[in-house]
């Protein structure tokens, strides 16, 4: 249930907004000069890592561009010998196969040489061999072609002939070839070396970075010394404030459940309003059974998940009218307005059975509850607390894990 914040009181004066402005001062300005050069630091390590970044883009890039011209080297030299070997086996035995195939080595080579790019760093004389390099092939495979028709128009010895010729000039195309695939190998390692220098760079780079943002960081370390001065008297007014403000406010910091104080405040509006119009109202006080033992065993801090699990299922099986509260240590409290002794009893069990089956670190969780039910032998609200701690110690006392009301024990 929401319970209204109460007032300040008299001896807490908050500060007044110009004096956090005052107090916040130097430590605006401090972070200030702090973001600014973490700013100047992230910018220019940014600005070096972007352009080692686009330096080892372009070097990748010109190193796919040489290899790939590696690759059409190899294959137009392989195809051309191929090329002519089934040109010359057409002429020998006049098979359709062999010009069939040919054909397709003559695209392919057309293609592959046509493709031919020189890499940035080629060179004039060597960009020029490689820019010759598609129209010799060219005409290298007309001639084939050219003695392919000798052959099929019957001229056989004219077409040997021209072959003769033909294989010649390949041998000078593979010259020609060879001396791009070694221009092409010269470039490659320069290109490596160059990609040496430039890792070496870039790790200098690297280094130059990190120094530099280690002088930010221990700037910034000094700055915040410094600034620690400031903060010590600001951080002592400020502690006091809250200790009187944490006693001031009516949530349990571990469980956020209603503390003791917003328990007693409670109880009293409801304990008034049940007198006033006559309605029933009861208590109930759960106790955890073998909480210190279970601290021992465990720790402290499992006990506090312990109580933080068991408040979150109080809360959750609590109706809007009723107030679940901390009542103190590993004790808990429920104000069930408009409830009467039985049923609080009933209330009292479906919590005693919901925590029983419920799963829990380490081991099993029980609980020991007291009931007590207004009545009209009860002056003031203390009693009707007073009757609820005695059941519960009766419930206590009679081997835990269970449920004992008031009235029962005045039976």
């Amino acid at each position: 249930m929401a319970l209204s914040p109460q007032p300040l009181p008299p001896d807490v004066e908050p500060m007044t907004p110009a004096e956090l402005v005052v107090e916040r001062q130097p430590t605006n300005v401090r972070w200030l000069g702090l973001l600014v050069l973490t700013a100047l630091a992230v910018a220019l390590g940014t600005s070096l890592t972007l352009r080692g970044a686009n330096q080892a883009d372009e070097e990748q890039r010109q190193f796919g561009r040489e290899l790939r011209l590696q690759t059409q080297i190899t294959q137009l030299s392989s195809q051309l010998h191929e090329a002519e070997l089934c040109q010359a086996a057409y002429i020998g035995t006049g098979r359709a196969d062999y010009a069939t195939q040919f054909r397709r080595l003559h695209t392919t080579l057309s293609s592959v040489a046509n493709d031919l790019t020189a890499p940035q760093d080629f060179g004039a004389p060597r960009a020029q061999r490689l820019k010759q390099l598609p129209s010799q092939v060219d005409a290298y495979l007309d001639r084939l072609e050219s003695a392919a028709a000798l052959r099929e128009a019957g001229q056989s010895n004219q077409a040997l002939a021209a072959l003769e010729e033909i294989t010649r000039e390949g041998d000078r195309l593979q010259k020609s070839v060879a001396l791009v695939a070694r221009d092409s190998q010269k470039a490659s390692d320069r290109s490596e070396q160059a990609h040496e220098l430039e890792s070496q760079r870039l790790r200098a780079e690297a280094i130059v970075r990190a120094t530099l943002f280690a002088l930010v960081l221990l700037l910034g370390y000094l700055l915040l010394r410094v600034e620690r001065r400031f903060q010590v008297q600001r951080v002592k007014t400020l502690q006091r404030e809250n200790e009187r403000l944490r006693e001031l406010t009516e949530e349990d910091g571990l469980t956020g459940l209603s503390n003791r104080r917003a328990f007693d405040n409670r109880l009293d509006i409801e304990w008034q309003r049940a007198q006033r119009y006559g309605l029933p109202l009861s208590l109930v006080v759960l106790d955890v059974d073998h909480f210190k033992q279970y601290n021992d065993s465990f720790g402290h801090q499992a006990g506090d998940a312990i109580l933080r699990l068991m408040a979150n299922a109080l809360a959750q099986t609590a109706r809007l009218s009723d107030t679940v509260a901390r009542y103190g240590g590993e004790e808990f409290a429920l104000i069930l307005p408009h409830t009467d002794a039985d049923e609080a009893m009933v209330v009292g069990e479906r919590l005693r059975a919901l925590l029983l089956r419920s799963e829990w670190p380490h081991r099993a969780i029980t609980a020991s509850i007291g009931v007590s039910t207004m009545n009209k032998e009860k002056k003031t609200s203390a009693e009707l607390v007073h009757e609820a701690d005695s059941a519960l110690y009766v419930a206590k006392g009679n081997g835990r894990n269970r449920v004992m009301h008031w009235n029962s024990l005045k039976k």
